[in-house]
């Protein structure tokens, strides 16, 4: 969970400068190891979200990542961003819930 949290965070430090980059995304481990903190991140991030006007969701961003072939830049719209954050994020969070549990 709190790689998702990251993800979304990171993409909030980028919004001024129209440039996200994942790969320096902060790794936020007291959310990670303490209840109270992560639960305070996760409502920071929320409250994040909800101050994101309809309009701005097709604001052009820079996003960078290293795909693992090597590090490459593209433009992405901010609700663009924000989807493949929830999706690609969501899904990895249901794969982590899904082997910690009895789906196999």
């Amino acid at each position: 969970m709190r790689h998702i949290l990251d993800v979304f965070d990171c993409i909030f430090d980028g919004l001024e400068s129209n440039s996200i980059n994942l790969i320096h995304r902060k790794r936020n481990e007291l959310a990670e190891n303490y209840t109270r903190d992560g639960v305070a991140y996760f409502d920071n991030i929320i409250q994040r979200l909800t101050f994101l006007e309809t309009d701005n969701l097709n604001k052009i961003v820079m996003v960078t990542d290293d795909l693992g072939l090597g590090i490459v830049s593209a433009n992405y719209t901010l609700g663009g961003i924000l989807i493949q954050a929830h999706s690609h994020h969501s899904s990895f969070c249901k794969c982590g819930i899904c082997n910690f549990s009895t789906c196999n």
